[in-house]
Parts: structure tokens; C-alpha cells; sequence
């Protein structure tokens, strides 16, 4: 089965380096610049996975979580806070409605265990 993984970053190069490296994982996935085009997409797309930079001009990234987690079609989509501020703890992200967290600066290796914690495939019944 293959999973849509939504990657939103306002700097195109991070938007880029995310889907290159999900797709070198054998990921489909989307890219928004802004809050704005991101809400759209998650909604027209339904992905299973979102990506979320926490710092954005315009909408950020907990504005973009609220409306995300009220729209009763995009609220159960795992959502991930990428970002390059320092966290202490993940309960800290946690707390603020993410299911988990991704530092910047990432690596294959731990965006690749970030998103397999969140798409997992149900054994055949």
C-alpha cells in the first residue's frame, strides 16, 4: 500500500529535501509553501501523514494544526512538527496537539523512523 505523506515548509528547499527523501523511501507525497495551500490539500488529498514547519509567516504551524484538528475530514491525520527549535521534551509538542516531532537538521535515517512510527500497515485479516 502506498501512503500520500504531506510535506509543508515556506522555504521550497525544505519542502524539496522532505519529498526527495520520502520518495527515495518509496513514499508519495505533496508539498505546500504556505498554511493557506496546505489546509486545501490535506482536505482534497486526505494524506496519511503531514509534515508541519512550525515557523511560517502568515499562518504558522499551530494555526495550521488548529484548523487542521477542527475539520472533522482532516482531524485524525497524524501531523509531525518539524522544526529547528531546541525541544527539551516531546511532551512539549505533544501537549500542543502534534503526535510527534522532527529536528531540524534531519537525517534520512530520522525522518525515516519519524514516519514509519506513524504509518503502519494492518496485517491482512
Amino acid at each position: 500500500m502506498e501512503f500520500l505523506i504531506l510535506a509543508i515548509d515556506d522555504c521550497e528547499d525544505h519542502c524539496l529535501l522532505m519529498t526527495s527523501f520520502l520518495e527515495s523511501l518509496g513514499y508519495q507525497c505533496i508539498s505546500a509553501l504556505d498554511g493557506k495551500t496546505a489546509l486545501k490539500l490535506a482536505q482534497l488529498h486526505q494524506p496519511a501523514l503531514i509534515l508541519l514547519d512550525i515557523c511560517m509567516p502568515g499562518m504558522d504551524g499551530a494555526e495550521v494544526l488548529r484548523r487542521l484538528r477542527q475539520d472533522s475530514q482532516t482531524a485524525a491525520i497524524p501531523v509531525v512538527a518539524v522544526t529547528a527549535m531546541v525541544v527539551k521534551k516531546i511532551e512539549q509538542f505533544l501537549a500542543a496537539g502534534y503526535d510527534d516531532y522532527l529536528a531540524k537538521p534531519f537525517t534520512l535515517e530520522s525522518m525515516e523512523h519519524v514516519v514509519q512510527r506513524h504509518l503502519v500497515v494492518s496485517p491482512a485479516t
